[in-house]
């Protein structure tokens, strides 16, 4: 998995493991939000019981402009747009 061993959840501990993607310190204007918890596949996932923003892939297409800068840091997210622009260019669920 690409974001294994990285401060990015792949929400597992959700309704929707491998479909989200972010983490408490990338909110920002439009972001999506989602709370890992404990669960029977997951029962100690990163940011146990945090609030996570990001994206939630299951939505497809964002109209959300990336943020190259989260807390004065520069953004993973501006790497990400990059994988989510590859990965809708070839694959037609999104």
């Amino acid at each position: 998995m690409f974001f294994e061993g990285t401060n990015i959840s792949v929400g597992r501990g959700t309704d929707a493991p491998f479909q989200l993607i972010g983490s408490p310190e990338t909110k920002f204007e439009g972001a999506d939000e989602f709370t890992p918890r404990s669960t029977p596949g997951a029962k100690n996932p990163p940011f146990l019981n945090q609030k996570c923003y990001g994206y939630d892939l299951r939505k497809g297409a964002y109209a959300v402009e990336i943020p190259s800068t989260i807390n004065g840091y520069p953004s993973l997210f501006s790497m990400l747009s990059i994988c989510i622009s590859f990965i809708k260019t070839r694959m037609s669920f999104f």
